[in-house]
């Protein structure tokens, strides 16, 4: 089993139901060895008083001075027998229904050999025909004669008690089990809890809902949460040296090489051959910054709330473009959040509106929504739009379709290359306003559940 409260718990249930069977059987025994003491004791008393009521006539013949037929030797099992070198005396038959007595498989026989004077040892006549019995014999010198003295009880007077007794103690002891385990339940569920409240830190770690383990007040857990923590330090710091390494990478390639590209015509490069090797030289460069950068960024547990980003960024556009009056509208970005960097973030949305801003007549209309593990973002303008054979050209790098709008037509190309190292996709298509509509589909924020 791989659960850890889940072997906590059998290992637990194993080990009372053994203490359980353990106890059942050592109260057992002792409530045996009790019953056989009263029961020993009963038969001794009846023993001392046979002897002390014993008297020989002057034939010899052994007569008792009293009756010794009281409960409960007037039950079957229950007997007392006087053995004498000269006859021998046997209790009378029980009233209560047929009874064995010792002695009557040799009626007017000779007496057994007397055994050792004083209390003999327990005798069981279990092989003998009829009901078990428990024997207590003595021997005693009695005017000068040895007489053996037995007294019986039924096996049964010793096993009833007993069997009585636990009949009463099980169900304590099943009820005592059973609280037992609540009680392990219960300290395995509050014992655990610090490794569940670990287990949520992580989880809100791996969603970008927090970037640090809180501090655990378990003296146990406390150096495990403080490795992970300078763990993480370490993996920020070494991601921030890597994004800036790859960003200055990007910056002393990339740009250069979109240059050259533009610088080409037909003039300098009549066959398009350069043309063709700088083309391959940009995807070459841009796969294998996008490997390198989604490595770096694949750790990231950023989480960058989407509304203030936005209105940040609108901020900024409506000074840029104040003469311009545009009406800008916003829904459903306050309650969403992107699971990439805030830098990243306000680059690619930065691109993406200020793309909108150039082109649009009088609206733009930007809206969001939760779809599964995503974010659908949506931005609207009313501007002329983009036909759909012409939409995968302005995604590539220094396309431009409007020479005479401001820009170097890297602004949709850089955005479209952020997003996909996220995992996420841009499309344009028409929007509802009737200019261009950029559906943006990135990581979001997993709600806590």
């Amino acid at each position: 089993m791989q659960s850890l409260s889940g072997r906590l718990l059998i290992f637990s249930a194993a080990f009372v139901a053994a203490t359980m069977a353990a106890t059942a059987l050592v109260l057992w025994l002792i409530v045996g060895h009790v019953v056989r003491e009263q029961v020993d004791q009963q038969l001794d008393v009846q023993i001392e008083a046979l002897k002390g009521s014993l008297r020989f006539d002057a034939a010899g013949t052994p007569r008792l001075s009293a009756s010794f037929d009281n409960p409960p030797f007037d039950r079957p099992g229950w007997f007392w027998q006087i053995d004498t070198p000269d006859g021998r005396l046997n209790a009378p038959p029980p009233t209560h229904g047929p009874g064995r007595r010792p002695g009557h498989d040799r009626p007017g026989g000779p007496p057994d050999a007397p055994p050792p004077e004083g209390p003999t040892p327990d005798l069981t006549a279990a092989e003998r025909p009829g009901p078990a019995l428990h024997l207590r014999q003595q021997s005693a010198t009695i005017d000068g004669r040895v007489v053996t003295f037995t007294a019986s009880a039924p096996e049964a007077a010793l096993a009833t008690p007993a069997r009585d007794a636990l009949f009463w103690l099980l169900p304590l002891i099943l009820a005592l089990g059973l609280f037992l385990l609540i009680g392990t339940l219960l300290q395995i569920r509050f014992g655990l809890r610090p490794l569940a409240d670990l287990h949520g830190d992580l989880q809100d770690i791996e969603r970008g809902a927090r970037d640090r383990l809180s501090d655990m007040p378990v003296r146990e857990l406390a150096p495990v949460t403080t490795e992970i923590n300078r763990l993480l330090d370490q993996n920020e710091a070494r991601l921030t040296e890597t994004r800036l390494h790859f960003a200055n990478l990007a910056h002393g390639l990339k740009t250069p090489l979109a240059s050259l590209r533009l610088a080409l015509d037909r003039e300098t490069d009549p066959q398009g051959r350069l043309a063709e090797l700088a083309e391959r030289m940009e995807q070459r460069i841009r796969r294998h910054l996008s490997l390198a950068r989604k490595t770096a960024g694949g750790a990231l547990t950023s989480a960058t709330p989407l509304s203030p980003v936005i209105a940040d960024l609108l901020a900024v556009l409506r000074r840029l473009y104040e003469e311009r009056a545009l009406s800008v509208t916003t829904a459903g970005v306050e309650t969403l959040s992107l699971r990439c960097d805030e830098k990243d973030a306000e680059e690619i949305l930065g691109n993406l509106l200020d793309n909108s801003f150039k082109w649009a007549r009088s609206q733009i209309a930007i809206s969001a929504r939760r779809d599964g593990r995503n974010a659908i973002l949506l931005i609207e303008d009313d501007g002329p739009g983009i036909l759909p054979e012409r939409r995968a050209e302005v995604l590539r790098a220094g396309a431009r379709l409007d020479e005479s709008m401001p820009g170097d037509g890297f602004g949709l190309s850089i955005a479209e290359e952020l997003v996909t190292l996220y995992g996420g996709r841009l499309e344009l298509g028409e929007g509802a306003l009737g200019g261009l509509c950029v559906r943006l589909t990135l990581p979001a924020l997993e709600q806590a559940s």
